[in-house]
């Protein structure tokens, strides 16, 4: 009998930076690599939104800062509050304490450096589709300073806190309903969960609570 040779998928990664020589080497480095096919660019923030949803590739790597009216953060933030299993690779000039920091509590898999080696990148993105977090050693040994204070978001499912970011939003529970497209009763529900988890009742409680975790973006 013919033994079988596993077939190995195709990996979609999109690409968000609004530098486009840098944009222009990720992708052709990409492209070269087995096993990986570049589906989407964008370079701002308003267009990634746009194309993510439109082509819903399987990684979205995005540069922090952006030229335009919202950060990569953000991108990654709303992207997530939609699709909260979405995997993404934020990519940054520098390695800021405070950006790793929102960049793990929003959920990105994974955080790189742009002076890092391009094979760094290409793990990265492999780990993220296989639904792993991967933080360089040096970047992970930061994280490792804040454990206690992200446990607090540990306790909250991906839709409790997806209700979360919207409400210290200004959201009110008929717009998170149409905005994560759930029933009112499903808001409403989750909502008063993630108060009892959080011991917390009041929405200007919720709100210092997600401004103090960078849940939300104050600009």
């Amino acid at each position: 009998m013919t033994q079988k040779i596993p077939v190995t998928p195709i990996i979609r990664v999109m690409l968000v930076d609004d530098h486009p020589l840098l944009r222009a080497g990720f992708s052709r480095y990409l492209q070269e690599t087995d096993n990986i096919e570049v589906v989407a660019e964008a370079s701002s923030s308003e267009e990634a939104l746009s194309v993510y949803f439109e082509k819903l590739p399987d990684v979205l790597v995005c540069d922090i800062r952006l030229q335009s009216s919202k950060s990569g953060i953000d991108v990654a933030q709303s992207i997530l509050v939609k699709k909260p299993n979405a995997k993404i690779v934020m990519l940054s000039q520098s390695d800021q304490h405070e950006l790793i920091k929102r960049a793990y509590k929003i959920g990105a898999k994974s955080f790189v450096t742009k002076d890092s080696e391009t094979e760094e990148l290409l793990h990265a993105i492999r780990r993220a589709y296989d639904d792993k977090v991967y933080y360089p050693p040096n970047i992970a040994e930061q994280l490792a300073h804040y454990g206690t204070e992200h446990s607090q978001l540990e306790i909250l499912n991906d839709r409790e806190l997806a209700i979360l970011k919207l409400i210290a939003s200004g959201f009110k529970n008929q717009e998170i309903s149409n905005e994560l497209n759930v029933s009112l009763k499903t808001v409403t529900n989750n909502s008063n969960n993630l108060k009892k988890k959080l011991g917390l009742n009041r929405t200007a409680e919720l709100t210092k609570f997600a401004i103090k975790h960078n849940l939300i973006d104050l600009n």
